[in-house]
């Protein structure tokens, strides 16, 4: 269950991929162009991520008019 503001959510997934423990390096906010990202790291392979601002997201999908509506 995901919370924001007084919302709560629940996601669904077909399947995890994995299971990381990861150190997350808050980003500076010249670089971001988006507050749906909160910050990133590295995998042990090298491979950068970006993590997801889970309370920004579900704002912005809250604003978004659901396809075929009538707004």
């Amino acid at each position: 269950m995901i919370g924001a503001a007084e919302k709560r959510f629940g996601l669904i997934v077909d399947s995890m991929v994995g299971e990381e423990e990861l150190v997350i390096k808050a980003l500076p906010t010249e670089i971001i162009s988006s507050d749906l990202v909160s910050g990133a790291s590295i995998l042990g392979d090298g491979t950068v991520v970006l993590i997801l601002n889970v309370p920004a997201f579900f704002r912005a999908s809250l604003a978004l008019t659901p396809l075929g509506a009538i707004a």
